[in-house]
């Protein structure tokens, strides 16, 4: 999810990383809220984080706050962890883009050069 974001940032976008709390890795939903603006074009997030104990953020409540701010923000989920792991329904939480990885889920795990 970073590399995207950083590449974006090389082509002149603003970039915006949200943070978690200290607590559990969840999102900052008020530092979130005060960044979401008419210039803000997408929002990425990934539900389930493996690197810190299998957090299950609010993912619905992270695009209502999204939402409510601005309806034209795309929402993206990195769902490579939370596959098997939580219920995702794209259509019902408004999800507009999402990133899966098959090795998560026992397909092949194949490497795709950087660009």
């Amino acid at each position: 999810m970073i590399f995207p974001a950083e590449r974006l940032q090389e082509h002149g976008y603003t970039v915006v990383k949200v943070p978690v709390d200290g607590e559990g890795g969840f999102v900052d939903l008020d530092f979130l809220s005060e960044q979401v603006d008419g210039d803000t074009l997408l929002v990425s997030i990934a539900p389930v984080n493996h690197e810190v104990g299998g957090v299950k953020q609010d993912i619905r409540a992270i695009i209502e706050l999204v939402k409510d701010k601005d309806e034209a923000v795309k929402i993206h989920c990195d769902a490579c962890d939370a596959f098997c792991r939580m219920p995702l329904d794209m259509e019902r939480l408004g999800i507009d883009l999402a990133s899966f990885s098959s090795h998560k889920v026992y397909g092949p795990r194949e490497s795709v050069p950087c660009m």
